[in-house]
């Protein structure tokens, strides 16, 4: 459910106007307890006489339960207080009898007894009268306490009478919250201290004011109310309305195809390196599975909630190879033999035609289609091929150029030749193996070669003096491998490199990142180039466009409308030139989860990079799992 602020209404349960016991307005009052509607405060109060003793604990909460309150309305120190006051009142008041009557015997004995009776009738007396005693709402207060205001018949500052706070009295209080979509009732329970709690029959009615009719969770509430104190608790709950099912692009491939191994006449799908699929005309490829609206709900009002109207995603338009099937418009079937491939959306599925050669070499000449290749030997030194889409060599990859539009999987290698130096002694010339694919390259080993994936590249053994550049991972040896290693070279990647060991024990230079997007630079030098190609056509056009001004019957035959049109177009291109630009520097480094993970070991020689954190490990030690933690490096 979102979050919204509720709307509160609040019920307060207390208050009420001041409870006075006794009458308060003579001089004869003993006893008196009120409430101060605005305070809460409880105040009791007692007058020294020949029949009133001091209150006791007893007595004050004897009253306090006749009353309805609860014992917490009493504060045990405040009452302590009151009752030492009270005592001090009565020996003051005692003391100045027994001064009265000193030295008079008559009737002793008599006198003491009947002091005895009446002490015991003054406790009881003064129980029964503030329990039994009414309101007084009009009354003007209670007598002031001593050294207080003056009290109506006595001169101020009365040494008997005494007045204090005993405690407080307040009822319990709800609170209940809406939310905007009244999809949820809230409750806030605050406890009463001497009052009355809160009870259910109060928080009903006013769910009932607010017309609350669906979704009251009795249990809980009760349970709130036997508690006593909660805090914005879920008391009516409504049915939220259903998210539906969004658009579902299934393929209809067969799964033991997605398993299959490389062998030497299948093709690669290109989701999973190693899946080959080869598909027929007429071939069920995909069903599109339309979205669903979800079911409505209903709030605790009662009214219903409609759930959304979902988005129903329809196929790519752009889909080639493939067709509707006649006999069921949602399902996608092939129109030609060839390859499938779904756009990176997955919105639809294409088929790419298949060319088969035995090899790539002078007696096939170099290789350039739009299609899937596939190469039953190897691709030998020298030659190109460009596909737009996958590329699957039976044999090796040899010093040659590469430029696939999906992927490409060697079941042997990728390895480039070196060529003898010119003077003895001389390090030999390295010609790499170049290796261009829009989505993965899978090979047994690479070794002596330059290759760019715009996803993954896996390699089952080793990684040797090549400059290796990933979109996503770079993984040598896979999980549980005991051979995987990388040295020499550059191997760069923007989420993972994995691999067994990095390095040698002859400290080679070997340099692995992570955590920046290794073509963001070949992006930006490429199109800093076409942008300076672009602007000096736009200047050389310009210069035309101002001969044509000059000269306007020049421009006939429709070449200035020519002109216009592509000084038209050059504009556009220059500006899509800029934007791109512009992303590419906005871009931050994907440092968050970049990870170097190395199970075995890493020799000196090595440096690690994570963003712009940089590492050089000068001497051997075990394998470990190189992050970036609160931007330092961390090697564990």
């Amino acid at each position: 459910m979102p979050c919204r602020t509720p709307k509160r209404m609040s019920a307060r349960m207390g208050g009420g106007k001041s409870i006075i016991f006794g009458d308060v307005r003579t001089v004869e009052q003993r006893y008196w307890l009120t409430l101060d509607p605005q305070t809460h405060e409880l105040r009791a109060g007692f007058r020294a006489g020949v029949d009133a003793d001091p209150p006791s604990v007893d007595m004050l909460e004897t009253v306090v339960a006749t009353r309805g309150w609860t014992a917490d309305a009493l504060d045990t120190e405040a009452v302590a207080r009151f009752i030492d006051r009270c005592c001090e009142a009565a020996a003051r008041y005692a003391g100045g009898m027994a001064t009265a009557t000193q030295g008079t015997d008559e009737g002793g004995a008599l006198v003491n007894e009947l002091a005895a009776i009446e002490s015991a009738a003054a406790h009881l007396g003064a129980v029964v009268e503030l329990a039994s005693a009414q309101e007084a709402p009009d009354a003007p207060g209670a007598p002031a306490a001593a050294g207080g205001d003056a009290v109506e018949g006595l001169p101020e500052g009365d040494p008997d009478v005494v007045e204090l706070v005993v405690g407080e009295v307040h009822d319990g209080e709800f609170e209940l919250s809406f939310e905007d979509d009244h999809m949820q009732v809230l409750l806030t329970l605050r406890p009463p201290r001497g009052g009355r709690p809160v009870v259910l029959a109060e928080v009903r009615a006013v769910l009932a004011e607010h017309k609350v009719v669906f979704g009251l969770r009795e249990d809980v509430l009760l349970q709130a109310l036997e508690v006593g104190f909660c805090e914005d608790l879920v008391v009516a709950q409504g049915i939220p309305p259903g998210d539906g099912e969004p658009t579902v692009f299934k393929s209809l491939l067969e799964a033991s195809a997605q398993h299959a191994q490389v062998d030497d006449r299948a093709l690669v799908d290109y989701r999973t390196l190693g899946n080959l699929v080869l598909v027929k005309p007429g071939m069920r490829l995909m069903r599109r599975i339309p979205a669903k609206r979800g079911k409505d709900g209903i709030n605790v009002l009662g009214h219903p909630a409609p759930a959304p109207e979902p988005e129903d995603i329809p196929y790519d338009p752009e889909l080639t190879g493939v067709a509707r099937d006649p006999a069921d418009p949602e399902v996608l079937v092939a129109a030609i033999a060839g390859a499938p491939s779904i756009p990176a959306h997955g919105h639809g599925i294409s088929v790419n035609a298949v060319v088969q050669v035995e090899a790539v070499d002078l007696s096939s000449g170099n290789i350039d289609f739009d299609g899937t290749l596939q190469v039953n030997g190897d691709i030998t030194t020298g030659m190109q091929v460009k596909v737009t889409g996958d590329v699957v060599v039976s044999g090796t990859i040899e010093a040659a150029q590469i430029d696939a539009g999906g992927n490409v999987v060697v079941k042997g290698g990728i390895l480039g030749a070196a060529e003898g130096g010119a003077a003895m002694g001389s390090e030999p010339v390295m010609r790499s193996a170049h290796v261009v694919a829009k989505g993965s390259v899978q090979a047994r080993f690479i070794g002596n070669a330059t290759i760019s994936a715009g996803k993954d590249v896996i390699v089952g053994s080793e990684i040797r003096q090549s400059d290796v550049a990933a979109g996503d991972s770079v993984t040598v040896g896979g999980k549980g491998a005991s051979q995987g290693s990388i040295n020499g070279g550059q191997v760069r990647a923007l989420r993972a490199v994995r691999a067994v060991t990095l390095g040698t024990m002859a400290g080679v230079k070997t340099f692995v990142q992570v955590g920046v997007n290794p073509h963001a630079e070949m992006q930006k030098l490429a199109l800093e180039r076409t942008r300076v190609r672009l602007t000096e056509e736009k200047d050389k056009l310009e210069q035309l466009l101002v001969f044509l001004r000059k000269h306007p019957e020049k421009g006939a035959n429709g070449i200035g409308a020519r002109a216009l049109q592509t000084h038209a177009k050059l504009t556009r291109d220059l500006a899509a030139v800029a934007t791109k630009e512009a992303e590419l520097a906005a871009e931050k480094d994907a440092t968050e989860g970049a990870v170097i993970e190395v199970s075995k070991k890493i020799y000196g020689g090595v440096d690690l990079q994570i963003g712009n954190r940089r590492e050089e490990i000068i001497e051997d030690r075990g394998g470990g799992k190189a992050t970036l933690s609160d931007g330092k490096f961390t090697m564990r």
